[in-house]
Protein backbone atom coordinates (compact mmCIF):
# COMPACT_ATOMS: atom_id res chain seq x y z
CA UNK A 1 0.00 0.00 0.00
CA UNK A 2 1.41 3.38 -1.00
CA UNK A 3 1.89 6.27 1.42
CA UNK A 4 -1.03 8.07 -0.17
CA UNK A 5 -3.30 5.07 0.30
CA UNK A 6 -2.22 4.73 3.93
CA UNK A 7 -3.06 8.38 4.51
CA UNK A 8 -6.45 7.90 2.86
CA UNK A 9 -7.11 4.88 5.05
CA UNK A 10 -6.22 6.86 8.17
CA UNK A 11 -8.58 9.69 7.22
CA UNK A 12 -11.29 7.12 6.49
CA UNK A 13 -10.84 5.42 9.88
CA UNK A 14 -11.26 8.64 11.89
CA UNK A 15 -14.09 10.11 9.84
CA UNK A 16 -16.33 7.21 8.82
CA UNK A 17 -19.40 5.87 10.59
CA UNK A 18 -19.02 2.51 8.83
CA UNK A 19 -18.92 -0.52 11.11
CA UNK A 20 -18.80 -3.48 8.72
CA UNK A 21 -17.47 -1.84 5.58
CA UNK A 22 -13.71 -1.36 5.30
CA UNK A 23 -11.54 1.13 3.47
CA UNK A 24 -10.22 0.28 0.02
CA UNK A 25 -9.04 2.59 -2.70
CA UNK A 26 -10.91 0.58 -5.31
CA UNK A 27 -14.45 1.80 -5.79
CA UNK A 28 -15.89 -1.67 -6.26
CA UNK A 29 -14.02 -3.33 -3.41
CA UNK A 30 -15.59 -6.57 -2.17
CA UNK A 31 -13.69 -8.59 0.40
CA UNK A 32 -15.21 -11.97 -0.31
CA UNK A 33 -16.59 -11.96 -3.85
CA UNK A 34 -14.37 -9.78 -6.06
CA UNK A 35 -16.53 -8.09 -8.72
CA UNK A 36 -16.00 -8.89 -12.36
CA UNK A 37 -14.85 -6.45 -15.01
CA UNK A 38 -18.40 -5.34 -15.70
CA UNK A 39 -18.86 -4.37 -12.04
CA UNK A 40 -21.93 -6.51 -11.65
CA UNK A 41 -22.81 -8.75 -8.76
CA UNK A 42 -24.76 -11.97 -8.94
CA UNK A 43 -27.31 -12.29 -6.18
CA UNK A 44 -28.82 -15.75 -5.85
CA UNK A 45 -32.10 -15.90 -4.02
CA UNK A 46 -35.55 -17.47 -4.05
CA UNK A 47 -34.30 -20.89 -5.17
CA UNK A 48 -31.19 -22.12 -6.80
CA UNK A 49 -32.30 -21.71 -10.39
CA UNK A 50 -33.40 -18.11 -9.94
CA UNK A 51 -30.77 -15.38 -10.30
CA UNK A 52 -30.80 -11.67 -10.79
CA UNK A 53 -28.02 -9.35 -11.85
CA UNK A 54 -27.81 -6.26 -9.67
CA UNK A 55 -25.48 -3.40 -10.44
CA UNK A 56 -23.64 -1.60 -7.70
CA UNK A 57 -25.51 1.60 -8.52
CA UNK A 58 -28.74 -0.16 -7.61
CA UNK A 59 -27.35 -0.80 -4.15
CA UNK A 60 -25.79 2.60 -3.63
CA UNK A 61 -28.86 4.48 -4.81
CA UNK A 62 -31.23 2.41 -2.75
CA UNK A 63 -33.18 1.32 -5.82
CA UNK A 64 -33.21 -2.31 -4.77
CA UNK A 65 -36.68 -3.77 -4.13
CA UNK A 66 -38.37 -0.39 -3.77
CA UNK A 67 -41.66 -2.08 -4.54
CA UNK A 68 -41.26 -4.49 -1.60
CA UNK A 69 -41.94 -2.61 1.60
CA UNK A 70 -43.37 -5.56 3.53
CA UNK A 71 -42.43 -5.26 7.18
CA UNK A 72 -40.75 -1.85 6.99
CA UNK A 73 -43.50 0.00 8.86
CA UNK A 74 -43.73 -2.88 11.34
CA UNK A 75 -40.00 -2.64 12.09
CA UNK A 76 -40.28 1.05 12.95
CA UNK A 77 -43.43 0.57 15.03
CA UNK A 78 -42.12 -2.44 16.94
CA UNK A 79 -38.72 -0.87 17.60
CA UNK A 80 -40.35 2.22 19.08
CA UNK A 81 -42.24 0.05 21.58
CA UNK A 82 -39.17 -2.06 22.34
CA UNK A 83 -36.99 1.01 22.95
CA UNK A 84 -39.61 2.52 25.25
CA UNK A 85 -39.80 -0.73 27.21
CA UNK A 86 -35.99 -0.89 27.60
CA UNK A 87 -35.80 2.72 28.75
CA UNK A 88 -38.42 2.03 31.40
CA UNK A 89 -37.51 -1.44 32.66
CA UNK A 90 -34.02 -2.46 31.49
CA UNK A 91 -31.59 0.28 30.41
CA UNK A 92 -28.74 -2.27 30.51
CA UNK A 93 -30.25 -4.09 27.55
CA UNK A 94 -30.47 -0.80 25.70
CA UNK A 95 -26.80 -0.15 26.40
CA UNK A 96 -25.90 -3.48 24.80
CA UNK A 97 -27.17 -2.27 21.42
CA UNK A 98 -24.57 -1.11 18.91
CA UNK A 99 -24.67 1.93 16.65
CA UNK A 100 -26.62 1.79 13.43
CA UNK A 101 -25.12 0.47 10.19
CA UNK A 102 -24.37 2.70 7.24
CA UNK A 103 -25.44 2.13 3.65
CA UNK A 104 -21.85 1.11 2.87
CA UNK A 105 -21.97 -1.49 5.63
CA UNK A 106 -25.17 -3.00 4.30
CA UNK A 107 -24.06 -2.90 0.68
CA UNK A 108 -20.75 -4.65 1.40
CA UNK A 109 -22.47 -7.17 3.64
CA UNK A 110 -24.90 -8.15 0.89
CA UNK A 111 -22.09 -8.39 -1.66
CA UNK A 112 -19.98 -10.55 0.63
CA UNK A 113 -22.79 -13.05 1.20
CA UNK A 114 -24.07 -12.74 -2.38
CA UNK A 115 -27.63 -12.01 -1.25
CA UNK A 116 -30.32 -9.37 -1.29
CA UNK A 117 -31.83 -8.58 2.10
CA UNK A 118 -35.51 -7.68 2.48
CA UNK A 119 -36.06 -3.97 2.97
CA UNK A 120 -37.45 -4.52 6.47
CA UNK A 121 -34.15 -6.14 7.53
CA UNK A 122 -32.17 -3.30 5.96
CA UNK A 123 -34.36 -0.83 7.83
CA UNK A 124 -33.71 -2.60 11.13
CA UNK A 125 -29.94 -2.52 10.73
CA UNK A 126 -30.15 1.19 9.98
CA UNK A 127 -31.46 1.46 13.55
CA UNK A 128 -28.89 -0.75 15.27
CA UNK A 129 -26.17 -3.26 14.42
CA UNK A 130 -27.50 -5.79 16.89
CA UNK A 131 -26.01 -6.40 20.33
CA UNK A 132 -22.40 -6.28 21.40
CA UNK A 133 -20.66 -9.26 22.98
CA UNK A 134 -22.33 -10.21 26.20
CA UNK A 135 -20.95 -8.32 29.15
CA UNK A 136 -18.16 -9.42 31.44
CA UNK A 137 -17.70 -11.29 34.70
CA UNK A 138 -19.34 -8.60 36.83
CA UNK A 139 -22.16 -7.31 34.66
CA UNK A 140 -23.40 -9.81 32.13
CA UNK A 141 -25.90 -8.60 29.53
CA UNK A 142 -28.21 -11.19 28.04
CA UNK A 143 -30.04 -11.45 24.75
CA UNK A 144 -32.70 -8.83 24.18
CA UNK A 145 -35.31 -11.18 22.69
CA UNK A 146 -35.97 -13.18 25.86
CA UNK A 147 -32.39 -14.43 25.92
CA UNK A 148 -31.87 -14.50 22.15
CA UNK A 149 -29.08 -12.20 21.05
CA UNK A 150 -29.63 -9.82 18.14
CA UNK A 151 -26.65 -10.56 15.92
CA UNK A 152 -24.44 -7.81 14.41
CA UNK A 153 -23.47 -8.04 10.74
CA UNK A 154 -20.02 -9.50 11.33
CA UNK A 155 -21.44 -12.35 13.44
CA UNK A 156 -24.14 -13.02 10.85
CA UNK A 157 -21.40 -13.27 8.23
CA UNK A 158 -19.42 -15.85 10.22
CA UNK A 159 -22.47 -17.94 11.15
CA UNK A 160 -23.84 -17.92 7.60
CA UNK A 161 -20.52 -19.04 6.14
CA UNK A 162 -20.30 -21.85 8.72
CA UNK A 163 -23.80 -23.09 7.88
CA UNK A 164 -23.01 -22.88 4.18
CA UNK A 165 -20.03 -25.16 4.75
CA UNK A 166 -22.36 -27.64 6.47
CA UNK A 167 -24.77 -27.43 3.55
CA UNK A 168 -21.97 -28.04 1.02
CA UNK A 169 -20.69 -31.08 2.91
CA UNK A 170 -24.14 -32.61 3.28
CA UNK A 171 -24.98 -31.89 -0.34
CA UNK A 172 -21.77 -33.57 -1.48
CA UNK A 173 -22.50 -36.64 0.62
CA UNK A 174 -26.07 -36.76 -0.66
CA UNK A 175 -24.84 -36.63 -4.25
CA UNK A 176 -22.49 -39.55 -3.59
CA UNK A 177 -25.29 -41.56 -1.99
CA UNK A 178 -27.63 -40.93 -4.90
CA UNK A 179 -24.92 -41.88 -7.37
CA UNK A 180 -24.18 -45.09 -5.48
CA UNK A 181 -27.88 -45.95 -5.35
CA UNK A 182 -28.24 -45.49 -9.12
CA UNK A 183 -25.26 -47.72 -9.84
CA UNK A 184 -26.60 -50.28 -7.38
CA UNK A 185 -29.94 -50.34 -9.18
CA UNK A 186 -28.17 -50.80 -12.51
CA UNK A 187 -26.40 -53.89 -11.23
CA UNK A 188 -29.81 -55.52 -10.77
CA UNK A 189 -30.77 -55.09 -14.43
CA UNK A 190 -30.74 -58.16 -16.74
CA UNK A 191 -27.44 -58.64 -18.54
CA UNK A 192 -29.23 -58.89 -21.92
CA UNK A 193 -29.25 -55.10 -22.13
CA UNK A 194 -26.62 -54.38 -24.74
CA UNK A 195 -26.30 -50.77 -23.77
CA UNK A 196 -25.97 -51.43 -20.03
CA UNK A 197 -22.30 -50.47 -19.81
CA UNK A 198 -22.84 -47.23 -21.70
CA UNK A 199 -25.86 -46.37 -19.56
CA UNK A 200 -23.92 -47.18 -16.39
CA UNK A 201 -21.02 -45.01 -17.53
CA UNK A 202 -23.41 -42.14 -18.21
CA UNK A 203 -24.85 -42.34 -14.73
CA UNK A 204 -21.43 -42.54 -13.10
CA UNK A 205 -20.41 -39.25 -14.71
CA UNK A 206 -21.21 -35.76 -13.55
CA UNK A 207 -25.00 -36.00 -13.44
CA UNK A 208 -25.42 -33.05 -11.13
CA UNK A 209 -25.09 -29.52 -12.36
CA UNK A 210 -23.11 -26.83 -10.58
CA UNK A 211 -26.30 -25.05 -9.61
CA UNK A 212 -27.65 -28.20 -7.93
CA UNK A 213 -24.43 -28.76 -6.02
CA UNK A 214 -24.29 -25.15 -4.88
CA UNK A 215 -27.73 -25.42 -3.34
CA UNK A 216 -28.28 -26.90 0.09
CA UNK A 217 -29.32 -30.45 0.64
CA UNK A 218 -32.72 -30.45 -1.02
CA UNK A 219 -35.99 -31.97 0.11
CA UNK A 220 -34.66 -35.36 -0.89
CA UNK A 221 -33.18 -35.60 2.61
CA UNK A 222 -36.70 -36.20 3.84
CA UNK A 223 -37.31 -39.15 1.53
CA UNK A 224 -34.74 -41.67 2.74
CA UNK A 225 -31.20 -40.51 1.97
CA UNK A 226 -31.15 -38.72 5.31
CA UNK A 227 -31.00 -42.06 7.12
CA UNK A 228 -27.81 -42.90 5.25
CA UNK A 229 -26.36 -39.54 6.32
CA UNK A 230 -27.24 -40.31 9.96
CA UNK A 231 -29.50 -37.26 10.05
CA UNK A 232 -33.07 -37.37 11.40
CA UNK A 233 -35.85 -36.80 8.91
CA UNK A 234 -36.08 -33.09 8.09
CA UNK A 235 -39.54 -31.52 7.92
CA UNK A 236 -41.13 -28.10 8.23
CA UNK A 237 -44.26 -26.42 9.58
CA UNK A 238 -46.29 -25.47 7.63
CA UNK A 239 -45.42 -28.28 5.20
CA UNK A 240 -43.80 -26.90 2.07
CA UNK A 241 -42.88 -23.56 3.65
CA UNK A 242 -39.13 -24.28 3.62
CA UNK A 243 -36.82 -26.76 1.95
CA UNK A 244 -36.83 -29.89 4.10
CA UNK A 245 -33.12 -29.93 4.76
CA UNK A 246 -30.80 -29.56 7.73
CA UNK A 247 -28.86 -26.58 6.35
CA UNK A 248 -29.42 -24.16 3.49
CA UNK A 249 -27.08 -21.45 2.13
CA UNK A 250 -29.92 -18.93 1.89
CA UNK A 251 -31.03 -19.16 5.52
CA UNK A 252 -29.58 -16.03 7.12
CA UNK A 253 -29.47 -15.97 10.96
CA UNK A 254 -30.44 -12.75 12.75
CA UNK A 255 -30.84 -13.84 16.39
CA UNK A 256 -29.27 -16.73 18.28
CA UNK A 257 -29.35 -18.59 21.58
CA UNK A 258 -25.53 -18.90 21.18
CA UNK A 259 -25.67 -22.72 21.25
CA UNK A 260 -26.44 -23.34 17.59
CA UNK A 261 -30.09 -22.36 17.17
CA UNK A 262 -31.34 -19.33 15.27
CA UNK A 263 -34.17 -17.05 14.28
CA UNK A 264 -33.42 -16.17 10.68
CA UNK A 265 -34.81 -15.16 7.33
CA UNK A 266 -35.37 -17.56 4.46
CA UNK A 267 -34.25 -16.22 1.08
CA UNK A 268 -35.01 -19.48 -0.72
CA UNK A 269 -38.47 -20.59 0.46
CA UNK A 270 -40.27 -23.82 -0.32
CA UNK A 271 -43.27 -24.23 -2.60
CA UNK A 272 -45.72 -22.65 -0.14
CA UNK A 273 -43.25 -20.28 1.52
CA UNK A 274 -42.66 -16.57 1.13
CA UNK A 275 -39.35 -14.88 0.33
CA UNK A 276 -38.02 -13.19 3.46
CA UNK A 277 -40.12 -15.28 5.85
CA UNK A 278 -38.78 -15.71 9.39
CA UNK A 279 -37.98 -19.27 10.42
CA UNK A 280 -36.49 -21.28 13.27
CA UNK A 281 -33.53 -23.47 12.33
CA UNK A 282 -30.34 -24.83 13.82
CA UNK A 283 -28.81 -27.65 15.78
CA UNK A 284 -31.97 -28.66 17.67
CA UNK A 285 -34.47 -28.10 14.86
CA UNK A 286 -35.05 -31.09 12.61
CA UNK A 287 -38.44 -29.45 12.14
CA UNK A 288 -38.12 -25.97 10.65
CA UNK A 289 -40.88 -23.55 11.66
CA UNK A 290 -42.18 -20.45 9.90
CA UNK A 291 -42.93 -18.00 12.70
CA UNK A 292 -43.61 -14.78 10.74
CA UNK A 293 -44.04 -13.58 7.16
CA UNK A 294 -41.26 -11.00 7.54
CA UNK A 295 -38.83 -9.62 10.11
CA UNK A 296 -41.08 -6.66 10.90
CA UNK A 297 -43.90 -9.00 11.90
CA UNK A 298 -41.49 -10.97 14.09
CA UNK A 299 -40.41 -7.83 15.95
CA UNK A 300 -44.08 -6.96 16.47
CA UNK A 301 -44.66 -10.39 18.01
CA UNK A 302 -41.82 -9.76 20.46
CA UNK A 303 -43.02 -6.21 21.20
CA UNK A 304 -46.54 -7.50 21.82
CA UNK A 305 -45.25 -10.04 24.36
CA UNK A 306 -43.57 -7.18 26.21
CA UNK A 307 -46.68 -5.00 26.06
CA UNK A 308 -49.08 -7.64 27.41
CA UNK A 309 -46.75 -8.61 30.24
CA UNK A 310 -45.38 -12.00 29.17
CA UNK A 311 -42.01 -11.26 30.75
CA UNK A 312 -39.97 -11.15 33.91
CA UNK A 313 -36.54 -9.81 34.80
CA UNK A 314 -34.93 -12.78 36.49
CA UNK A 315 -32.30 -11.57 38.92
CA UNK A 316 -29.37 -13.77 39.94
CA UNK A 317 -28.01 -14.09 43.45
CA UNK A 318 -24.43 -14.46 44.55
CA UNK A 319 -23.48 -17.77 46.08
CA UNK A 320 -22.15 -16.45 49.39
CA UNK A 321 -24.49 -13.81 50.77
CA UNK A 322 -27.49 -13.70 48.47
CA UNK A 323 -26.81 -10.12 47.44
CA UNK A 324 -28.08 -8.95 44.07
CA UNK A 325 -25.42 -8.35 41.46
CA UNK A 326 -24.61 -4.66 41.42
CA UNK A 327 -25.59 -3.03 38.15
CA UNK A 328 -27.35 -6.12 36.78
CA UNK A 329 -31.06 -5.65 36.23
CA UNK A 330 -31.59 -9.32 35.56
CA UNK A 331 -32.16 -11.60 32.60
CA UNK A 332 -35.24 -10.95 30.49
CA UNK A 333 -37.17 -14.23 30.30
CA UNK A 334 -40.53 -15.19 28.84
CA UNK A 335 -43.14 -15.94 31.50
CA UNK A 336 -46.67 -16.71 30.35
CA UNK A 337 -48.95 -14.13 31.95
CA UNK A 338 -51.76 -16.64 32.43
CA UNK A 339 -49.98 -19.80 33.57
CA UNK A 340 -47.00 -18.04 35.22
CA UNK A 341 -44.72 -20.61 33.56
CA UNK A 342 -41.24 -19.65 32.37
CA UNK A 343 -40.71 -21.04 28.86
CA UNK A 344 -37.72 -20.66 26.51
CA UNK A 345 -38.73 -18.25 23.77
CA UNK A 346 -37.69 -20.58 20.96
CA UNK A 347 -40.14 -23.09 22.41
CA UNK A 348 -42.84 -20.42 22.60
CA UNK A 349 -42.34 -19.53 18.95
CA UNK A 350 -42.32 -23.21 17.98
CA UNK A 351 -45.59 -23.90 19.78
CA UNK A 352 -47.27 -20.89 18.23
CA UNK A 353 -46.24 -22.01 14.75
CA UNK A 354 -47.69 -25.46 15.41
CA UNK A 355 -50.92 -24.07 16.85
CA UNK A 356 -51.37 -21.78 13.87
CA UNK A 357 -50.87 -24.65 11.46
CA UNK A 358 -53.20 -26.98 13.38
CA UNK A 359 -55.86 -24.27 13.40
CA UNK A 360 -55.60 -24.01 9.63
CA UNK A 361 -56.21 -27.76 9.38
CA UNK A 362 -59.50 -27.55 11.27
CA UNK A 363 -61.21 -26.02 8.24
CA UNK A 364 -59.95 -28.83 6.00
CA UNK A 365 -62.38 -31.70 5.59
CA UNK A 366 -59.94 -34.31 4.31
CA UNK A 367 -56.32 -34.70 5.37
CA UNK A 368 -53.80 -36.84 3.57
CA UNK A 369 -52.34 -39.73 5.59
CA UNK A 370 -49.02 -37.86 5.71
CA UNK A 371 -50.59 -34.72 7.20
CA UNK A 372 -52.64 -36.77 9.66
CA UNK A 373 -49.51 -38.58 10.86
CA UNK A 374 -47.61 -35.29 11.11
CA UNK A 375 -50.44 -33.82 13.18
CA UNK A 376 -50.39 -36.79 15.56
CA UNK A 377 -46.61 -36.65 15.94
CA UNK A 378 -46.64 -32.95 16.80
CA UNK A 379 -49.55 -33.28 19.23
CA UNK A 380 -47.89 -36.15 21.10
CA UNK A 381 -44.56 -34.30 21.30
CA UNK A 382 -46.24 -31.14 22.60
CA UNK A 383 -48.03 -33.04 25.37
CA UNK A 384 -44.72 -34.51 26.55
CA UNK A 385 -42.96 -31.12 26.47
CA UNK A 386 -45.80 -29.39 28.32
CA UNK A 387 -45.69 -31.96 31.12
CA UNK A 388 -41.89 -31.71 31.35
CA UNK A 389 -41.90 -27.89 31.45
CA UNK A 390 -44.49 -27.86 34.22
CA UNK A 391 -42.30 -30.16 36.30
CA UNK A 392 -39.26 -27.92 35.80
CA UNK A 393 -41.21 -24.79 36.70
CA UNK A 394 -42.58 -26.40 39.86
CA UNK A 395 -39.02 -27.15 40.94
CA UNK A 396 -37.91 -23.57 40.16
CA UNK A 397 -40.89 -22.17 42.05
CA UNK A 398 -40.08 -24.27 45.12
CA UNK A 399 -36.44 -23.16 45.10
CA UNK A 400 -37.31 -19.47 44.65
CA UNK A 401 -39.90 -19.59 47.42
CA UNK A 402 -37.37 -21.08 49.81
CA UNK A 403 -34.29 -19.04 48.91
CA UNK A 404 -34.31 -17.18 52.20
CA UNK A 405 -34.34 -20.45 54.13
CA UNK A 406 -31.56 -21.89 51.99
CA UNK A 407 -29.43 -18.73 52.40
CA UNK A 408 -29.74 -18.90 56.20
CA UNK A 409 -28.55 -22.49 56.47
CA UNK A 410 -25.25 -22.81 58.32
CA UNK A 411 -22.42 -24.00 56.15
CA UNK A 412 -20.79 -27.26 57.34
Amino acid sequence: MSLRQKFQEFIYSISTSDKYSEFDSRKSFNRVNKPGPESTLLYSHHNQSSHELITENDLDDGNLNKHNLDGVHEVKLAWRHIKNWMDKYSPDLGHSLQDKCTNSDLNDFQKDLNIKLPNCVLEFYKLTDGQSDFGNNTNEINGLIFGLKLMPLDEIMVSTENWRKVARVLNSELSQIKQANKISELSKLPTIHSNQNAYKKKLSGNSFSRSTRSSSVSSELSSGSNSQLNIPKQRCIPPGATHETFAHPMWIPLATDEVGNYVGIDLSPGATGKWGQVILFGRDFDFKFRIADNFGDFLLIFANDLEIGNWELKRDRKNNYGDLFIGNEGELVYVDKTTKLEIPYLEVLRRRAIEKWLSSLEISENLTPELEQLKQDLTAKDQTLTSFNKSLNNIDKFINNNLSTIDNLDEP
